[in-house]
């Protein structure tokens, strides 16, 4: 079964790799040519391919990561950072998946700091925005929250999409994970759930 699960793993990864190549000659090719179509069809199938092939490749970047998780691969670095410098990153990176949206920010500027690891919360954060950006009807506000009730910092995307069909919800309350320490500019470091 072990080896069975490391074959897997290992095509998974080797056919991520292999589809990185293409989607991005995809991608850059759209970029490349919408400046030069004037607005029209062929310059909103540009758009389109634009959008999509930039979907594809964070699912693929996606599945190489969860590989990677899979196999043991994954060492978090973690680092000390402000929330709203992982919110911006995380934003800046969807900022084409979310145009068609307001986006709202409520991240209060006094949250402690948080110890995690800034690539693997980018991508939590990139997932969370992809999912509102694509169930949310288009010119419909996306809010990405932080709170912080004196022991965990919590992140909200709220949407105005459909939501989870009842038979799909979870029964009760979703489990904190812990994510690091956090740090208060009064307390120095304290172990806790983020």
């Amino acid at each position: 079964a072990m080896e069975g699960e490391r074959l897997r793993n290992t095509l998974l990864s080797a056919v991520s790799h292999d589809l990185r190549t293409p989607l991005t000659s995809i991608l850059g090719a759209a970029q490349a040519a919408l400046p030069h179509v004037q607005e029209g069809a062929a310059h909103t199938m540009l758009q389109q391919i634009r959008s999509q092939a930039s979907a594809m490749q964070q699912l693929v970047d996606n599945l190489l990561a969860m590989a990677r998780m899979q196999q043991g691969g994954v060492h978090l670095k973690r680092e000390w950072l402000p929330v709203d410098e992982l919110v911006g990153s995380a934003l800046q990176h969807m900022r084409e998946r979310l145009a068609e949206h307001p986006v709202h920010t409520d991240i209060p500027p006094d949250l402690p700091l948080l110890q995690v690891d800034p690539v693997l919360m980018e991508r939590v954060l990139v997932n969370l925005l992809d999912n509102a950006a694509k169930y949310t009807p288009s010119g419909a506000a996306i809010t990405l929250r932080g709170y912080f009730d004196g022991a965990h910092i919590q992140l909200a995307v709220q949407d105005a999409g459909p939501g989870l069909p009842q038979s799909a919800q979870p029964a009760g309350r979703l489990a904190h994970s812990q994510l690091g320490e956090r740090r208060t500019p009064d307390s120095g470091p304290a172990r806790h759930p983020a």
